[in-house]
C-alpha cells in the first residue's frame, strides 16, 4: 500500500514537471519564425495609448461607480435598522461619505488617470 501511494505520488510529480515545462517551451515553439520590419509611426503610437487610456478610464469609472452603488445600498441597509442608534448613524455617514468620494472619482476618473500617465512619462 505504501509503495503504490509512492509511486502515485511521483507520477504526479511528473505530471507535474512535465506540464510546466511544456508550458514553458509553448512560446517557443509557437514562435513565428519570419521577421517583421516595423516603421514607427508617431501618430499610430499616440493614437494607441490614447485609445488604452481611455480604455483604463472607462475601467477605473466602472470600479468607482461600482463601489458608490455598494456604499449606497449598504448605507440604506445601516440606515433602516439604524433606528436611534447614534453609532448605526455615525456609520451610515461614514458610508455616505464613501459614497460621495466614490461619485467624485467616477467624475474625475480622466484626471486621475492623466495623472497616472503623467508620471509614467507620457504627454498628450
Amino acid at each position: 500500500m505504501l509503495k503504490t501511494k509512492k509511486l502515485i505520488s511521483r507520477g504526479v510529480r511528473l505530471a507535474a514537471v512535465f506540464v510546466l515545462v511544456s508550458l514553458l517551451l509553448a512560446g517557443v515553439a509557437l514562435a513565428d519564425p519570419t521577421s517583421v520590419t516595423v516603421t514607427p509611426d508617431a501618430g499610430q503610437l499616440t493614437g494607441e495609448v490614447n485609445r488604452i487610456a481611455s480604455g483604463i478610464v472607462g475601467f477605473v469609472r466602472g470600479i468607482f461607480a461600482t463601489a458608490a452603488v455598494v456604499f449606497v445600498i449598504w448605507a440604506g441597509i445601516v440606515a433602516w435598522g439604524a433606528g436611534s442608534d447614534a453609532n448605526k448613524w455615525l456609520q451610515v455617514k461614514k458610508l455616505a461619505a464613501g459614497f460621495i468620494l466614490c461619485m467624485v472619482c467616477v467624475f474625475a476618473a480622466e484626471k486621475i488617470v492623466g495623472g497616472f500617465m503623467g508620471i509614467l512619462g507620457y504627454k498628450p
